[in-house]
């Protein structure tokens, strides 16, 4: 935990570092904007493009090209595959071959692998708009609510 850190708005109802627990009904981990972590959020996705021009890939050397970190977090790899699975129904299971990767869509040219998640910037959404992660901006600070996705 970060000394320096700012408090959260005394206002928020969810659990933070610098707050007192309270009780929910949410099953929430708060991360906060300055990088202090309340509690381990193990596995993200990462979302990888499969380039498919000759050109490119030849220019790229190499055929897959990082293109982020889903705004997700998963307890398990099971509930990673499980998110991903339920918003992906043309595809195959994500951990179809024991890989924890999924196939490249023909659609949108991504696939997606589970990663332990180091807390690097996350930028790409979640499948469904609902799993956001909520903000809570405030003058001395900003707190995160980071649902666990399954």
């Amino acid at each position: 935990m970060l000394p320096d850190a700012p408090p959260c708005s005394p206002m928020l109802t969810h659990p933070c570092p610098y707050s007192p627990p309270t009780t929910h009904s949410r099953d929430v981990e708060i991360r906060l904007s300055v990088g202090a972590i309340k509690s381990n959020m193990p596995f993200v996705l990462e979302v990888v493009r499969f380039i498919q021009d000759r050109d490119e890939w030849m220019a790229k050397e190499g055929m897959h090209e990082h293109v982020g970190y889903m705004r997700a977090h998963f307890r398990t790899k099971k509930d990673a595959a499980s998110y991903y699975d339920r918003h992906n129904p043309h595809m195959r299971g994500l951990n179809a071959h024991n890989t924890w990767a999924s196939d490249w869509d023909q659609i949108t040219s991504l696939m997606y692998i589970v990663r332990k998640d180091y807390h690097l910037n996350q930028t790409i959404p979640p499948f469904n708009p609902a799993d956001e992660l909520v903000i809570e901006r405030t003058e001395s600070g900003m707190c995160t609510e980071c649902p666990w996705l399954r």
